[in-house]
């Protein structure tokens, strides 16, 4: 096989064109990852910066301070949540069996990959939670866990082909 012009040639032994299609460029090793492709590469100014920024988000001092902030946040709210119910506030066990419906229902669908806002939906229903509240509660949620799957999966999304069907969607 020979390329011309972009254009992958194969001959037969006799030497008559067999088959004739576009060139796919070599990208790679197999088992690394694929280079982009050269309609989607940018300037070396914009890659450096792109790269500054992929690094210092992977760095270990902001997942563990993300950690930290996540973990202080989580018992400044539990405190909240405990005195409400000592103090006797009306809703106090509304919002931690809210809480305790939303963990349970983001547990079985990370597990299944599907069916939060059917779980929390129902089990809101059943607390007989205000319709507007219940909506919002599962839109964030919901949004929460789906960046979160993305997080966890980019580094084989590929981008490039992404974006026509975001662009779609918006």
């Amino acid at each position: 096989m020979k390329t011309y012009r972009d254009y992958a040639v194969t001959r037969s032994q006799g030497g008559s064109v067999v088959a004739v299609s576009p060139a796919i460029p070599f990208r790679a090793e197999a088992g690394t990852r694929p280079l982009p492709h050269p309609a989607a590469q940018t300037g070396p100014r914009l890659a450096s910066r792109w790269a500054l920024v992929t690094h210092r988000l992977r760095g270990r001092f902001l997942a563990r301070a993300s950690l930290a902030g996540l973990a202080v946040w989580a018992l400044v709210e539990s405190a909240n949540l405990g005195s409400a119910i000592t103090l006797e506030h009306d809703g106090a066990w509304i919002a931690i069996a809210t809480a305790v419906v939303v963990l349970l229902s983001a547990l079985v669908s990370s597990i299944a990959g599907f069916a939060f806002s059917a779980l929390v939906g129902s089990a809101l229903a059943y607390l007989k939670m205000d319709a507007v509240h219940a909506v919002q509660t599962m839109v964030l949620c919901s949004i929460a866990i789906q960046l979160y799957a993305v997080l966890k999966i980019r580094e084989s999304i590929r981008w490039s082909q992404l974006w026509p069907m975001v662009a779609a969607g918006t």
